[in-house]
């Protein structure tokens, strides 16, 4: 069976005289003061076999401890098993039984049976008592987050108007099937725009990345004046209403965009204002 408390701790445990050390006392003494957290831990990792023969499994306030530590430490399981190993003051803090030093796989299997409502309520428990010490008010609360991989490349200013400049010639393309093969009033200026971005992105100087991105910026009006030719062509042609309007919808929705796109551009590389986020274009998709 499983105990709560550890019967019998080592005399030779000690805390170091360290400011970690101290915390780790302090910790210590607040965990003493509340012996209710012990009965919502062992709820959540009664479950977990232990050998009725043999020895016995880490108590539940060694496991509640361990699981502090590696927080507070910011340790993996491996580094965690090493510490309790090594250091007098973690050994005293976690209060292991006489001559137990639980492995990596030990720590994982019990420490991970406590639950987030479990957590949640030893926070609580933490944050009343700050509050009723006057150390903190709880109307401010700290949120960790990890960084991932999103559907969006970086979004510089030359790749969004490349990706402008991408686009309308796909949606041209599209135009040009509509109207049954035919040719229309446009330039494919895709290798060209390509280059420029490229460019921006290894060229070193202000000035020299004002004129790269003036003729991006021309580039780019260039296909966005196209559009209202290619949709006479096609109106005249009598294509399809609703594929032309279906195809309409698309080129505004993307020509609003890219224009948007083009006006961050000028305002930061011509003018030097430092664009707000809120009013930035980060993806046209």
């Amino acid at each position: 069976m499983r105990e709560k408390r550890t019967v019998q701790s080592s005399i030779f445990h000690f805390f170091a005289d360290h400011e970690i050390g101290r915390e780790l006392q302090a910790i210590s003494n607040w965990l003493d003061s509340h012996p209710e957290i012990l009965e919502l831990v062992a709820a959540d990792i009664q479950e977990v076999k232990v050998n009725d023969c043999g020895r016995k499994g880490l108590p539940v306030e060694s496991v509640l401890r361990c699981a502090i530590l590696k927080q507070y430490r910011q340790v993996s399981y491996e580094e965690l098993a090493f510490y309790l190993l090594d250091s007098h003051s973690f050994q005293a803090f976690a209060r292991l039984p006489l001559e137990i030093i639980p492995r990596k796989a030990v720590l994982q299997r019990t420490i991970s049976r406590i639950s987030d409502v479990t957590w949640e309520k030893i926070n609580q428990a933490l944050l009343r008592h700050a509050k009723a010490a006057g150390v903190e008010r709880g109307q401010v609360i700290r949120l960790d987050s990890t960084a991932t991989d999103s559907n969006i490349h970086e979004p510089s200013d030359s790749s969004l108007l490349w990706d402008g400049v991408r686009v309308l010639t796909q949606l041209f393309e599209q135009a040009r099937e509509l109207s049954g093969g035919g040719s229309l009033p446009c330039r494919n200026h895709c290798r060209r725009a390509k280059r420029r971005m490229c460019s921006i992105r290894h060229t070193r100087g202000r000035d020299k990345k004002a004129a790269l991105y003036q003729d991006l910026i021309q580039v780019t009006r260039m296909r966005l004046s196209y559009i209202d030719p290619v949709y006479q062509i096609l109106a005249g042609l009598l294509v399809d209403p609703a594929s032309c309007a279906v195809w309409l919808t698309e080129v505004e929705h993307y020509r609003v965009l890219i224009e948007r796109v083009i006006e961050q551009t000028e305002r930061r590389v011509f003018h030097g204002e430092k664009v707000p986020a809120r009013e930035k274009i980060f993806s046209l998709f």
